[in-house]
C-alpha cells in the first residue's frame, strides 16, 4: 500500500469520499430517466420495435438505473476503504 501524502490544503479539500462522484451520477440518472419519459410518452402511438425514438426512450431509462447504481456503488466502495485505512 502506499502512503497516503496530501502536501496542499487543497488536494485534501478535494478528497470528499466520493459524495461528490455519487452525487452527479445520481443528477445524470434523474436526468436520463426524465428524458426517456419524454421520448416514451411523445412516442406511444407507434408501439413496435421499428420506432427508433420509443426504443431509444426505454433504453435511457434502463440506463439511468445502471448509472444510479454504480454511482452509489462508487461511493459505498470509496466511503468503505477510507474507514479501512483510518
Amino acid at each position: 500500500m502506499s502512503a497516503k501524502v496530501y502536501p496542499f490544503s487543497k488536494v485534501q479539500q478535494m478528497k470528499d469520499d466520493g459524495y461528490t462522484v455519487a452525487f452527479y451520477m445520481t443528477v445524470i440518472s434523474w436526468a436520463l430517466l426524465a428524458f426517456g419519459v419524454v421520448l416514451c410518452l411523445f412516442n406511444l402511438s407507434e408501439f413496435n420495435d421499428r420506432n427508433l425514438a420509443l426504443m431509444g426512450g426505454l433504453g435511457a431509462m434502463i440506463s439511468s438505473v445502471f448509472v444510479y447504481t454504480i454511482g452509489t456503488s462508487i461511493y459505498l466502495v470509496q466511503s468503505n476503504s477510507n474507514k479501512n485505512d483510518n
